[in-house]
């Protein structure tokens, strides 16, 4: 069974969006480097602030490696474009309102590493941790406005001044801070200044910083458990009073796509030499520049599906990227799609067949856009995998 005229025309009615966004943002940029050695040291921490059940205002992920006494903090802008299973592709501050599982996955196709835990806080969370550490000391770069006045008018919360020291409440409205005027790579060095500070300010006793941790739990939801989230952030406070961490800011390519609000796409070769610098140790094996890539097209699969598919696809090592399309709708049930009939492109479906659990006769050979990717999965609503 074919997938028909009809259904590919679909497909290439999608053709230009979705190489557009994945000309630079495939959800898991390549990296040279050799796969991680079993005996991996780097431990990552994403870190987000979002109020509950809404969008990130600012993502890090934090990265110790206790053999190189070594840290690294790559700020990601929280309006990269990012591919999420089972959903539409979206800002990556979005994710934060659907799940920090969402928020986590989408962070790791979008470096092409493991992200071992997440730190969500909202914003009294952070003002709480904050207090709890006795303030940060920053130089406020912007006034930071209260909400609007009956008059329309807003009041100063922040000045704009160096060496202030800023308590809770004053150091996450900053944290936070992005004028309508601004670019959203603005607001990263304020995220970095007051987080950064109260890292560095954390006891230097993980029993007491998981203690810390715990306080702030009711404002905050954390993956991992508060000791191993407490040994990260010792580690990234004592690289940090060391001055061995390196900050990074993931290299992004504006969108132009019409809208009030900027939206940007990840620019893939850039991303790849910022993890090859500091990230290379989160490389899970099979990842490799190269790698051959999968689209998959979601015609509105359960996520929990979509996201089995993409977990098997990762794991096989196949690069993954997916978009949600009406075009896979239409198939009854999951098509695999290679370009041709050619040996080395059957054997490149049959390898996808087989790491997602299909049958062989899922494997069709159609025409389609090359620049999509190397094998398309139309995975359709039913989706049993």
């Amino acid at each position: 069974m074919r997938i028909g005229t009809a259904l590919a025309a679909g497909l290439l009615a999608i053709t230009a969006v979705v190489a557009g966004l994945m000309a630079s943002s495939s959800s898991t940029p390549p990296a040279s480097s050799p796969p991680a050695a079993v005996g991996r040291t780097q431990r990552t921490l994403l870190l987000a602030v979002a109020p509950a059940h809404g969008v990130a205002t600012g993502v890090a992920l934090l990265a110790v490696d206790a053999r190189a006494g070594s840290a690294a903090v790559t700020l990601i802008p929280t309006r990269v474009m990012v591919s999420v299973p089972g959903r539409n592709a979206m800002p990556l501050g979005a994710t934060a309102g659907t799940g920090s599982a969402d928020l986590a996955a989408a962070t790791a196709d979008l470096l092409g590493v493991t992200v071992d835990g997440t730190w969500v806080l909202t914003p009294d969370a952070l003002a709480t941790l904050v207090d709890r550490v006795g303030g940060v000391d920053v130089d406020v770069d912007a006034e930071v406005l209260g909400s609007p006045a009956a008059d329309g008018s807003r009041p100063v919360i922040v000045p704009k001044a160096p060496h202030q020291h800023l308590a809770g409440p004053a150091a996450a409205a900053y944290a936070a801070w992005l004028a309508d005027d601004e670019p959203e790579q603005s607001r990263q060095p304020r995220l970095q200044a007051v987080v950064m500070q109260a890292v560095t300010r954390l006891p230097a006793q993980p029993e007491q910083v998981a203690a810390l941790v715990s306080a702030v739990q009711e404002q905050a939801a954390a993956s991992v458990p508060a000791g191993p989230l407490a040994d990260i952030l010792v580690a990234l406070g004592t690289a940090s009073r060391a001055q061995v961490t390196r900050y990074s800011s993931l290299p992004v390519v504006a969108l132009d796509m019409g809208g009030p609000v900027a939206l940007y796409r990840a620019d893939r070769e850039a991303i790849g030499a910022l993890v090859d610098s500091t990230l290379s140790d989160s490389i899970p094996p099979g990842r490799r520049r190269g790698a051959p890539s999968v689209l998959v097209l979601d015609g509105g699969s359960d996520p929990e599906v979509a996201g089995r598919v993409r977990e098997k696809l990762l794991n096989a090592g196949f690069d993954y990227d997916t978009r949600r399309s009406a075009a896979a709708g239409g198939t009854p049930t999951a098509v695999v799609l290679v370009h041709d009939g050619n040996a080395p492109s059957r054997d490149l479906g049959q390898r996808v067949v087989q790491a997602v659990g299909l049958p062989s006769s899922a494997l069709q050979v159609e025409r389609l856009p090359q620049n999509l990717a190397d094998v398309l999965i139309m995975l359709p609503p039913n989706a049993r995998l």
